[in-house]
């Protein structure tokens, strides 16, 4: 154990960007506090005893987003006895504080988030997390959403959390220069338009052409790799080797096509010109995983109501982010942070909850059968029914299994995206990644 933490330690972690939970039949719900003595009962029998108050417990949550103390406060009005202590810990100082606590057996938080950049990491250390399809809190994987499952799956091949809002992603879209450069700013019509990335790239270069190199397909490269190297859950390594050539090498390709073709603008992913862009007119798609549109298009564009759409890319939606609700193993109150979990994350009541709050979607499959639930048309979306939508894409995305090596091969990808980029061959570039993998994990073979 104090091996894996040391290198834990050792090992940058990946750029964090927003989350699904950052910035962040019957379903089940949490067992109501024990229940008042009827008056009348009490009147005729005075020598009766009345339930004992519940002892007072304190479950701690760790976390860098506000809203969710919201959302447990409507949770918390019926269950007086819980007092709810919100600790907020910087995303990139997460792994470090929570390893630090672990291993000096130090308090740990009772609701632990896992964040989609590190999460292979702590997913692989053993005993670190609490088995939540086992006793006492008897998860069952089948109330999930199919997609979420592996990437809520551990070392031991059991759940270890909950997604707080899941991030199905699709394409984010400007519909005013939709409708000027393709004739439509329909969703379902523009999905129709491009059955592949070829086709869409030569729209683009037809685009750039037509407006004298001004207006690009794509706001950065990242928005379009976002999704590229998400579309296939063919895994990084097989028994021990790189399988970076089948599980990225087409992606690659398709970037290398994109800038050969000019289609995307040379502005940075989550730099200031990209966030200045939402408002402007140079670019057309962006990435639109579900935490997008609140958390970044709507502060970014503030006058942009009724220009934005969100529809599913060639080759299928995928998965950008996310962060779990696990228990820690060293934790004090896991019952009690249990409970609260699976309020917040796995009933419908709960769902309810954080759908009016948050405007997330819910990892509670039986949500889903429920009609209309998240037909909600946004204003903002031109009348989109924005969470429908991410729940329909969700039965839409295929993602790529936990490993512990994600944050050394995902680092190893954005440096291959800038070497592509710079002129480099995509071959070469994969036998750069690997090299920097192997590097930093020399177990690994090619």
């Amino acid at each position: 154990m104090k091996r894996i933490l040391a290198i834990l330690f050792a090992l940058s972690l990946a750029l964090v960007l927003f989350t699904g939970c950052g910035n962040n039949g019957a379903g089940e719900t949490a067992p109501p506090p024990a229940a008042d003595v009827d008056d009348t009962e009490a009147a005729d029998d005075a020598g009766a005893d009345t339930a004992a108050p519940l002892e007072s417990v304190t479950v701690t949550m760790w976390s860098w987003s506000e809203p969710w103390t919201d959302v447990f406060m409507v949770y918390l009005a019926d269950h007086p006895h819980i007092e709810f202590d919100h600790q907020f810990v910087d995303s990139g100082d997460y792994v470090t504080r929570l390893m630090t606590a672990v291993n000096a057996g130090a308090d740990v938080p009772d609701i632990g988030w896992i964040e989609m950049g590190w999460r292979g990491h702590v997913a692989w250390i053993e005993g670190l997390w609490e088995n939540l399809e086992a006793e006492p809190y008897n998860l069952d994987r089948n109330d999930m959403l199919d997609f979420l499952i592996p990437l809520a799956t551990g070392v031991g091949g059991y759940i270890i959390g909950i997604e707080c809002g899941p991030s199905p992603s699709g394409i984010a879209y400007k519909r005013g220069m939709a409708l000027e450069f393709f004739g439509t700013d329909d969703p379902d019509e523009l999905s129709e338009m491009f059955p592949t990335w070829e086709a869409m790239f030569q729209e683009g270069a037809r685009i750039l052409e037509e407006t004298n190199g001004r207006v690009h397909l794509w706001a950065s490269m990242g928005d379009l790799t976002g999704i590229l190297f998400n579309q296939s859950d063919i895994p990084h390594v097989v028994d021990g080797r790189l399988n970076l050539e089948n599980s990225v090498g087409p992606a690659f390709e398709l970037l290398e096509m994109a800038l050969e073709l000019g289609i995307i603008s040379q502005v940075d992913q989550w730099s200031p010109a990209w966030n200045a862009s939402f408002a402007e007119r140079d670019a057309i798609f962006y990435y639109g995983p579900s935490w997008m549109p609140t958390h970044v298009i709507k502060p970014n564009d503030p006058d942009g109501a009724g220009d934005w759409g969100i529809f599913l890319p060639p080759g299928g939606a995928v998965n950008i982010g996310g962060t779990l609700f696990g228990i820690p193993s060293m934790a004090t109150n896991k019952i009690e942070a249990w409970e609260m979990i699976r309020w917040a994350t796995f009933s419908i009541e709960g769902a309810e909850v954080v759908r009016d709050i948050m405007e997330y979607t819910s990892a509670y499959r039986p949500v889903y059968d429920i009609e209309g639930f998240y037909d909600i048309p946004d204003p903002f979306f031109a009348g989109q029914a924005l969470l429908q939508k991410f729940a329909e894409l969700s039965f839409h995305v295929h993602p790529r299994a936990l490993i512990p090596y994600d944050s050394a091969v995902n680092g190893a990808l954005w440096e291959g995206m800038l070497e592509v980029r710079d002129g480099m061959s995509v071959e070469d570039a994969i036998r750069h990644m690997e090299d920097e993998v192997i590097r930093q994990i020399p177990e690994l073979q090619r």
